[in-house]
């Protein structure tokens, strides 16, 4: 990927990379972290309260498009990385956005084996994952990751990651 678009739309499962993937590309866009914007308009911390927050939508994605703005129209112009999009209302407004705009934009959806995903995030420490893995799972497609997954891999660009297995 040659990172030329103005903004680049980041998604996946909880523990799919996407902090990883986003810091490589944060070298030529300043990154925008939606749960750090869920967690500045809800007030909540902890995944089960972050993952509660779908009647928020419209004022979360205004935050979102407000930090677009801030950095594709004013001096000096950097290109962006969205991190963590996890409700579609969401992502087809920041994808309206980039069309008004016409701003080049591409959506990316980290696709990685939940054995994978389970097994990172049993080794991982943070205190907001005060759920079990399949219960977080659960609150993110009751959210509605599941049709951004749908939206991204039907126009989207698709990372696979699959388990390595040794002989």
């Amino acid at each position: 990927m040659k990172n030329q678009e103005d903004v680049i739309i980041v998604c996946g499962e909880i523990c799919s990379g996407k902090d990883t993937f986003c810091g490589t590309i944060a070298k030529t866009h300043r990154q925008i972290v939606v749960s750090d914007i869920v967690r500045s308009v809800s007030g909540k911390r902890s995944r089960s309260e972050l993952s509660d927050t779908a009647d928020l939508d419209k004022e979360i994605a205004g935050e979102i498009l407000k930090e677009i703005r801030r950095s594709l129209d004013y001096i000096p112009y950097e290109k962006v990385v969205i991190n963590g999009i996890r409700q579609s209302s969401i992502l087809v407004a920041v994808k309206r956005e980039c069309a008004l705009k016409e701003h080049t934009y591409n959506s990316i959806w980290l696709d990685v084996d939940r054995e994978t995903l389970n097994a990172r995030w049993e080794s991982r420490a943070h205190k907001k994952d005060d759920l079990p893995f399949k219960d977080a799972i659960a609150k993110d497609n009751k959210l509605g990751l599941k049709v951004v997954k749908k939206l991204i891999t039907a126009h989207g660009t698709i990372i696979k990651k699959t388990k390595k297995t040794t002989k």
